[in-house]
């Protein structure tokens, strides 16, 4: 089985072990090919991402990982730039979201090198200032 399958299957079903006592949660996974293999950009664009679906963006003191916070719902994305992907994790307790929605904002912001703003989680594309 490849890399990127026993670690996204690994991470899946570790996340969704602490899903289970919150009967509405959702967790959704996803990867993104990465624009170059700079982990530094990586991050960057992980940050821009969760920041702009609204979550309280920080970045991990080992450069690997980007972690988005709104309450008790979370945004993970872990950055591999040496296999170029970034695996996004998407975990909410709110029945009126979308885990999946959220996973599809920061996949597009990859395939978009991050410059284009991603759309809110309702669907309206997000203001950024200038």
């Amino acid at each position: 089985m490849p890399f990127m399958t026993r670690f996204a299957l690994g991470a899946g079903l570790a996340l969704s072990a602490l899903a289970l006592p919150a009967g509405a949660s959702t967790v959704s996974t996803a990867w993104a090919e990465l624009p170059t293999q700079s982990q530094d950009e990586c991050l960057n664009i992980g940050v821009n991402a969760v920041t702009s679906a609204g979550f309280r963006g920080s970045i991990s003191n080992d450069r690997q990982t980007v972690f988005g916070w709104r309450g008790e719902e979370a945004l993970t994305i872990r950055c591999i730039s040496s296999k170029g992907i970034a695996v996004v994790f998407a975990w909410v307790t709110d029945a009126n979201n979308d885990s999946g929605r959220l996973v599809d904002i920061v996949t597009t912001a990859y395939r978009n090198r991050g410059s284009a703003p991603a759309p809110a989680p309702g669907g309206a594309p997000v203001k950024r200032p200038q």
